[in-house]
């Protein structure tokens, strides 16, 4: 697992974060305390002229990660140690953040990076999905829906009015060049949309929502479906995981969410929600399904 060798401290630190903090009566003692350890590395480092620094220090900083960085310090040969304990502090940080990051599966998270990447790479998407365009096109002449939408499908389809499209970010909803589509920029396990529709389209939606969130995923997909309505979703299918994967772009950090399944889990998970669903496409990375009530 990523940051493994920060992996106790960073547990200790979400657990035991405010168990320090004083109440009642022992706050007098703690903020003794506070300041004595302040002066105490200070005075180690031979830096208490900058006392208030370390004193900010230790009021922003978790105290376990200013002990961690201390320890690491004290035992350096170097020289200019106030230099190397900032180095370290700002060292641990970072490792610690990553390690929330890495293990932080809640759907509001995965969200918000996930709309970072999209907006990243708008035009790439766009482009990469053209590739789709005939198998759009032959779902809308087999099923002959009143109205489409396409979920995460940024594909341009022309000679069908009634086609609206859902993506995670505005910006690849603005490089999709269709007169008179509806395009909405929303959450989609939140979103609120006025029509149903007969047919609902989906590349890979699935495998950006997380495991806890797949339910409250189909259950608003399913909300706008006409009675008689499907969705056709392509999957990827792999052994089941779920994992963050940390890429620098332009000196900025960014988080890209992967999860991947078997097809016998996803179809589980349909008749858990007494949903049908029948394999139409399938390769050795992915699965396309048609989903029914």
């Amino acid at each position: 697992m990523m940051y493994n060798h920060f992996m106790i401290s960073a547990k200790q630190l979400l657990d035991k974060r405010f168990s320090n903090e004083p109440k009642g009566k022992g706050k007098r003692h703690a903020a003794h305390e506070f300041q004595a350890f302040a002066y105490k590395i200070a005075a180690d480092f031979n830096d208490v002229e900058n006392l208030r620094i370390y004193l900010s220090v230790l009021k922003n900083v978790d105290r376990l990660i200013v002990e961690k960085a201390y320890s690491y310090t004290i035992d350096s040969k170097s020289d200019n140690k106030a230099k190397v304990f900032f180095w370290k502090i700002k060292q641990l940080r970072k490792e610690f953040e990553d390690y929330k990051n890495s293990t932080n599966f809640e759907w509001d998270f995965v969200y918000k990076n996930a709309k970072k990447i999209r907006d990243l790479y708008s035009e790439d998407i766009v482009d990469g999905a053209k590739i789709r365009l005939d198998f759009i096109q032959a779902q809308i002449l087999q099923n002959n829906p009143s109205r489409v939408l396409l979920l995460n499908l940024p594909v341009a389809v022309e000679g069908f009015k009634k086609i609206d499209y859902v993506d995670l970010s505005s910006k690849v909803l603005k490089l999709i060049k269709v007169p008179q589509a509806r395009k909405k920029s929303a959450d989609i396990l939140e979103m609120k949309l006025k029509s149903k529709y007969d047919l609902i389209i989906s590349d890979y939606a699935w495998n950006t929502i997380p495991f806890d969130s797949e339910s409250a995923f189909f259950s608003n997909l399913i909300s706008f479906l006409t009675k008689e309505g499907k969705i056709v979703m392509t999957v990827k299918i792999a052994p089941k995981s779920q994992s963050w994967k940390r890429k620098e772009i332009n000196a900025k950090d960014f988080w890209i969410f992967q999860k991947f399944a078997p097809l016998e889990y996803f179809m589980d998970g349909l008749a858990k929600l007494q949903l049908k669903g029948e394999d139409i496409e399938m390769t050795d990375k992915s699965a396309t399904i048609v989903i029914s009530m």
